[in-house]
């Protein structure tokens, strides 16, 4: 089957803010024999072929274009599916005033897709049909399998993946106090960069963004670990998240430094983060 992700509803400079959640349903699909392509024009490809969308309808010509394809019975048939990357009650996101409509715009959306498969286990199932709605779990992909520095060559001692905040930013200063080298993506560099200082690094940290936040985030956390990284991850998820703590060096937020010194100048660290991606491979 052909899936072809139309991105064109997410601004050019998000493009590769997006880049670890398309790519592992990209290669995941490409393994299990479908072609996939991707693109920001209005050309999409013909029947029996799958338009993927990746959920961001933050401001009205967004979800007014969309409602209008969808809407005009002249056009030839098409299946569109929505991938949804948020908790729908994290108002940090959904309610930002810097994404007006983002929630709204969501809902209005739902009705007019074929099918919603939704990366965190938020209410879906309040506003999507049981027969319309599957859950899209992330997990090891052989084809975006790389491998670090060696161990000798590896110059950062802490790596966090993603954008820095004051509760963030805290612990990076309370790492760097203790005589580490720290590092950041800080949520906006591109593939190449990013996984260059992965694999430079000797751990990757992941942070929550806030208290509030109840789930883990699923891409971020296999993206280091297709990596073969030693992920370091602050412990709070209880929902089917959770097992994504099995191949991490998981802690509370109050811990997180004292793990993050203690392992940073341990002996076997990249062997840690290299048998969790064995084991990640495997499932077990």
């Amino acid at each position: 089957m052909h899936f072809h992700f139309q991105l064109a509803n997410h601004y050019y400079g998000g493009l590769s803010q997006i880049e670890d959640i398309v790519t592992p349903v990209v290669w995941g699909l490409r393994a299990l024999g479908h072609r996939v392509t991707m693109g920001i024009l209005p050309q999409l490809p013909n029947w029996p072929s799958v338009v993927l969308l990746l959920e961001y309808f933050a401001y009205e010509p967004a979800i007014n274009s969309f409602l209008a394809w969808r809407s005009d019975t002249s056009l030839p048939r098409s299946c569109v599916g929505l991938i949804c990357t948020e908790d729908l009650d994290d108002a940090l996101v959904m309610n930002n005033p810097e994404h007006p409509g983002r929630r709204e715009n969501l809902l209005r959306a739902f009705p007019y897709c074929d099918f919603v498969w939704p990366i965190v286990p938020s209410g879906y199932d309040a506003y999507v049909n049981a027969e319309r709605l599957a859950f899209l779990d992330y997990g090891y992909i052989d084809a975006l399998r790389l491998e670090g520095w060696p161990t000798a060559q590896r110059d950062i001692d802490v790596l966090f993946y993603g954008s820095i905040n004051e509760r963030r930013r805290a612990v990076m200063e309370g790492l760097t106090a203790r005589g580490l080298n720290v590092a950041a993506t800080r949520g906006a560099l591109p593939s190449y960069i990013a996984r260059n200082l992965m694999g430079r690094a000797k751990l990757v940290l992941d942070m929550k963004r806030a208290d509030p936040v109840i789930y883990t985030s699923p891409s971020r956390i296999c993206a280091a670990l297709q990596q073969g990284a030693t992920v370091v991850s602050e412990l709070f998820d209880t929902s089917r998240l959770r097992f994504l703590y099995d191949y991490t060096e998981a802690c509370e937020f109050g811990d997180i430094v004292e793990r993050c010194v203690d392992l940073a100048r341990s002996p076997d660290v990249v062997e840690r983060g290299l048998a969790a991606r064995e084991r990640f491979s495997r499932g077990t």
